[in-house]
């Protein structure tokens, strides 16, 4: 029988059954029987008069809702845990994203003011390295004019005006090569070229500056496989001329450049050759922060504000090599010079040198630079001539000595002509004693042949050589009493 529960008897859930059962509707209660509480259910079978009554435990039930509960609320919590860490993450990607967009942002107007910054330099530079040369155009023009018959103060005039024309014009020329990279249109024409023919016309450039800068300089050449590649010329001559005309104007008096040419097969194949140009100057050198933006444009280091020139050069020296596919490397030391090392692939060309092996000769080589000497030996050997070399005019005098006693002297001696110490001129002065009128003596140097042309006849000296010292320079023939290259 069943107990009261919530105030209802049996009679009461009874009354309730029957009415659910007319109405044909579902019946559900809990009763209490025998001390347990117990879960009445009442739901009727379709098709049929028959109704299906089932009486559970109660405490199965609420265990079974509670655990249907328990996991929905586990998922709802588990869901919204995803969803949180979800948002946290994306939060922070997103914080994360700006953050870098602002730095890039930051770095953008950083660079946009110091690019802005850096041409406002550069036109308040130009505008000042412009006046000077045309100052000087106008001022020698009307000294010119006021001593029209003076005809050596007409013709220093006329130096001096060729000489700023020269730097005026060299730089309007960096303003539109830099013009002409920025909008891509500087192209290179291809061609065949000599080596040799390049370098001499960069050292006839370049000496009187030289000269006028009171500055020591050298071409050495080395392990040359071909002299004539395909290149740019015009190019090629520019790239030098810029890191030379930097080192001559960083370079102090009584200061060292000197240029380098060596070769090595090439990775590219059998049909290039791997060519090293380097500049090497004992200046000023610059600082590491500098050489890490000197490529850039308009860029000038403190220490060289009071120098001319549009700060172009390098930039533009960087520019050219890349697009001769080579590579331009830098070192450098404030106090202790610089040194630019380029890089260049060339095809070679197909050379047309003639009958290059000469008499079996025995030639001394004499240069204070003994990277030279045996440089100019290995060329002579190559193309079947015995060379020796010393470092100095005391050392081959006593070559010289030595194989005069022993009845096998010399039959060419080439002489550097500034030598510390005993120079080349005195150096031949004193071989004629020693060895007689007939030693042939000739001149090798990377300077000016008629500024001691005079001087080096009375000293018995019969020829010159100018450097670089390429193998297609080493053609000497007898003629006469002379020898003549």
């Amino acid at each position: 029988m069943a107990e009261e529960i919530d105030g209802k008897g049996a009679e009461d859930y009874i009354q309730e059954l029957r009415e659910a059962i007319e109405e044909g509707e579902n019946y559900s209660a809990q009763v209490r029987t025998e001390g347990e509480t117990k879960h009445l259910y009442c739901i009727p079978l379709n098709g049929t008069d028959w109704y299906l009554i089932s009486v559970m435990p109660y405490g199965a039930l609420e265990s079974a809702i509670n655990d249907l509960g328990n996991a929905r609320q586990i998922s709802l919590i588990g869901m919204i845990s995803v969803m949180l860490a979800a948002m946290v993450i994306v939060f922070i990607l997103y914080y994360r994203m700006s953050q870098r967009q602002v730095k890039r942002l930051e770095t953008a107007i950083k660079e946009t003011k110091e690019a802005n910054k850096a041409k406002s330099e550069f036109l308040s530079n130009m505008s000042h390295d412009i006046r000077t040369p045309v100052n000087g155009i106008v001022g020698m023009t009307a000294i010119a004019l006021a001593n029209v018959r003076d005809a050596a103060k007409v013709q220093n005039c006329l130096k001096k005006i060729a000489l700023s024309s020269r730097h005026l014009i060299g730089l309007i020329n960096d303003v539109l090569d830099m013009s002409k990279i920025e909008s891509g249109k500087i192209s290179l024409n291809m061609d065949v070229i000599s080596l040799r023919e390049t370098l001499e016309a960069i050292v006839n450039i370049i000496q009187p500056q030289i000269k006028d800068n009171g500055q020591h300089f050298d071409v050495f050449i080395r392990n040359i496989e071909t002299e004539m590649v395909c290149c740019d010329n015009v190019r090629l001559n520019q790239v030098l001329l810029n890191l030379l005309s930097n080192a001559i104007k960083f370079t102090g008096r009584e200061g060292t450049i000197n240029v380098y040419l060596s070769q090595e097969k090439s990775p590219l194949g059998p049909e290039y050759v791997r060519c090293h140009f380097r500049v090497r100057d004992t200046g000023i050198g610059m600082s590491e922060e500098f050489q890490q933006k000197i490529f850039e444009s308009f860029s000038r280091e403190d220490r060289a504000r009071k120098i001319e020139g549009t700060d172009l050069g390098m930039s533009i020296t960087r520019y050219i090599v890349e697009m001769m596919k080579g590579t331009i490397e830098l070192k450098s030391r404030q106090g202790e010079g610089t040194e630019f090392h380029i890089t260049l692939d060339l095809e070679r060309a197909e050379e047309k040198l003639g009958d290059m092996v000469l008499p079996p000769w025995n030639i001394l080589v004499v240069d204070n630079n003994q990277e030279l000497c045996e440089s100019a030996a290995e060329q002579l050997k190559e193309i079947g001539i015995q060379a020796e070399w010393a470092t100095s005019g005391e050392q081959a005098l006593k070559m010289v000595k030595e194989h005069f006693d022993k009845s096998k002297a010399y039959h060419v001696v080439l002489l550097d002509w500034k030598m510390p110490g005993m120079n080349g001129l005195e150096t031949a002065r004193k071989l004629h004693k020693l060895a007689g009128e007939d030693l042939p003596i000739l001149i090798i140097s990377a300077y000016d042949w008629s500024e001691i042309e005079e001087k080096a006849r009375q000293a018995g000296v019969m020829g010159f050589i100018s450097k670089p010292l390429f193998k297609s320079k080493w053609r000497i023939s007898v003629r006469g009493h002379g020898l003549w290259i």
